[in-house]
């Protein structure tokens, strides 16, 4: 079964087929009219523009080098069809290809980093054997393994808690001085 092919190579390829039908029209005709000419005195504002169909032709036919001599290639109807099938096959081949390179690249390049860190995420905590994934979880492991919380006092009730409790505790704490 052939492999199925991209929609943008899809739409490229519709329309430089398109450009040819265009290129081989009459000068007299009104699609060439409104599809070659530029506007008069018209100009484009500064930033980002939507892209004209002129813009995305020009784009496919650099992308496709077909450039320079696509005019003469046009007028003939099946060599043109049979050359733009050929050059977008070879786009989709090479985008295929640089896809693939880079997805190597990024797995290489995590594996890498796997390598560089198991080494250093095992517990330093004397007689533990822990293996963390990740510093995250390293962090986590002697935060609640190895570390011993300290136990505070409140001022107002005189109740003793870990750090995080007594924060939690102070915010309603009755016997504090409600602020009339």
């Amino acid at each position: 079964m052939p492999k199925q092919q991209r929609i943008s190579s899809i739409l490229t390829q519709c329309r430089l087929r398109f450009l040819g039908h265009i290129s081989r029209m009459s000068k007299d005709r009104l699609p060439k009219q409104l599809l070659v000419s530029a506007p008069v005195g018209g100009k484009r504002t500064a930033g980002g523009q939507k892209r004209r169909w002129n813009d995305l032709v020009v784009n496919d036919l650099k992308q496709c080098n077909l450039s320079r001599s696509w005019r003469e290639q046009a007028q003939e109807r099946d060599s043109w069809r049979a050359t733009i099938k050929h050059r977008v096959e070879l786009l989709n081949k090479q985008t295929e290809d640089k896809e693939k390179s880079c997805k190597d690249e990024k797995k290489r390049r995590r594996q890498q980093r796997l390598v560089v860190t198991e080494s250093a995420l095992h517990c330093s905590h004397p007689g533990c054997s822990f293996q963390a994934q990740n510093q995250a979880g390293l962090a986590n492991h002697q935060r609640q393994r190895h570390f011993t919380m300290q136990m505070i006092q409140c001022q107002h009730c005189h109740k003793t808690f870990h750090q995080q409790g007594l924060h939690n505790h102070q915010r309603c704490c009755q016997s504090r001085p409600s602020a009339t």
